[in-house]
């Protein structure tokens, strides 16, 4: 078995490239360092640095074994966290995953809240699509995932918002559509379309944007709104996105504009199925419930 502390000593090295700076950082001989180095690659059977003159460059073994050591560190530190505090006062972390949506405003008043009520919780935020929600719920690497529809939620224990963001399009203010203040589908079908990769959203108009990669022109994909926003700012073609994620005020160059008939999807809290809450994130689903009703 692994201990932790060979891996923060791996973790370390990686960070800074040189074994003298890293064991300097952490407090250690240089060649005690490279010792515990040395262990660690005879336990795993494989090579994790290349060395050079003035460079510890990871090998192929040792950046996968670095996206791991973090995750594990990160769980560590999560569960000592949780173990903090007591009755009355309670102390830990609190890790969010969303996805892009205006619920966020939601979340957000609800974690000044009780960070105002229990100052010693942290909270961390992770943003990504749905897919990369669900595994780091699976992992164990998030406490919550806010997720947009239902696909693939009966794999959690999950509480609806009663939230909704509707659809629309991304598009320069000089485009010839922006004149209108709805669009239909059909008005889509000569432009040149960037969407969402997401395949399924698990909601009933799931048909109308499958339809959409399916016969429109379909230029680019993208995981989150706001990078492919340069996209559409270097008329490129227009976005389909949703509602409140890109600011569209009177200094920016772009417009969103309302599908009609309207596409709407919901808010869903999601959690690991029979995986017990820290007392933080306890804290943190009660006041949701207390506000969702």
């Amino acid at each position: 078995m692994i201990e932790n502390r060979l891996l923060r000593y791996f973790v370390m090295t990686a960070q800074f490239e040189n074994i003298t700076k890293a064991a300097s950082n952490l407090g250690i001989a240089q060649p005690s360092l490279t010792r515990q180095i040395h262990l660690l690659e005879e336990q795993l059977g494989q090579k994790l640095f290349t060395r050079g003159k003035r460079k510890t460059s990871l090998t192929k073994e040792g950046e996968f074994l670095l996206g791991r050591a973090k995750e594990i560190l990160s769980l560590v530190e999560k569960t000592e966290n949780s173990f903090k505090g007591n009755e009355n006062v309670i102390v830990g972390d609190i890790s969010i995953g969303s996805g892009e949506t205006a619920t966020m405003g939601f979340i957000a008043d609800i974690c000044r809240e009780i960070q105002l009520e229990h100052p010693n919780i942290r909270f961390h935020l992770y943003s990504g699509n749905a897919d990369a929600i669900y595994e780091r719920l699976d992992q164990g690497l998030i406490d919550i995932g806010l997720t947009l529809g239902s696909n693939q939620l009966d794999r959690f224990d999950y509480l609806p918002l009663k939230r909704f963001d509707y659809f629309g399009v991304l598009i320069r203010k000089d485009h010839q559509l922006a004149k209108k203040t709805t669009l239909r589908l059909e008005d889509l079908k000569a432009e040149k379309l960037i969407v969402s990769a997401q395949s399924s959203h698990g909601f009933e108009q799931d048909a109308a944007l499958d339809k959409i990669k399916e016969e429109f022109h379909v230029i680019a994909t993208y995981n989150l709104i706001n990078n492919a926003t340069f996209l559409v700012e270097n008329q490129m073609g227009i976005a389909l996105c949703i509602d409140h994620i890109v600011n569209t005020d009177s200094q920016s160059s772009l417009k969103f504009i309302p599908l009609i008939p309207q596409i709407k999807i919901a808010s869903y809290l999601a959690i690991k199925k029979f995986q017990p809450l820290s007392p933080a994130a306890k804290c943190f689903m009660a006041k949701v419930k207390e506000k969702v009703g």
